[in-house]
């Protein structure tokens, strides 16, 4: 299980404080540890998101299934989608429309 950074913030700003009244300064290198930390993850966390996802600009865009480019010797669109089926095709795979 991940602690949240924002527990580590909340702590460090904790022993912040109490080691400050208490005049315990030697304690406020570790609030600041604790502070620097949860920071820490957080940046971690927005940096990582962005570089795991794909840039969108690069993505290739694919075409749907039904308007494919193949063009063979033997094959004729389909009136309606505009999908190619053989020439032995009777109906469209795509939507059903008679081809013959």
């Amino acid at each position: 299980m991940e602690i949240p950074s924002i527990i580590f913030i909340v702590v460090g700003i904790l022993i912040g404080v109490v080691s400050y009244f208490s005049r315990m300064y030697y304690f406020i290198i570790a609030a600041v540890g604790f502070i620097g930390w949860g920071f820490f993850k957080i940046f971690k966390r927005k940096t990582s998101k962005s570089i795991l996802e794909p840039d969108k600009l690069s993505l290739k865009e694919e075409k749907p299934y039904y308007q494919n480019d193949y063009k063979a010797k033997n094959t004729i669109p389909c009136p309606s989608c505009g999908l190619r089926h053989y020439s032995n095709a009777n109906y469209c795979q795509n939507c059903g429309t008679k081809l013959k």
